[in-house]
């Protein structure tokens, strides 16, 4: 799963710590973090222009409005 974000490794710090993944590599584009070896990869990646829409966030959860 690829994920666009402002700072890769404060995102990655949150999701590891949020999904107990760890940190499996790094470089200048972003950050891949991963848990147990049949659940995914995650792949943060460095976009300073990421759209700061909460709705658009797929990783924010969202209010029922049922």
């Amino acid at each position: 799963m690829v994920v666009e974000c402002e700072d890769p490794e404060a995102s990655a710090a949150f999701w590891s710590a949020a999904l107990n993944y760890r940190i499996t590599d790094r470089d200048e584009t972003g950050v891949a973090i991963a848990g147990h070896p049949t659940a995914p990869t995650i792949l943060l990646i460095a976009n300073r222009e990421a759209k700061k829409q909460a709705s658009e966030d797929p990783l924010r959860p969202q209010p029922d409005r049922s």
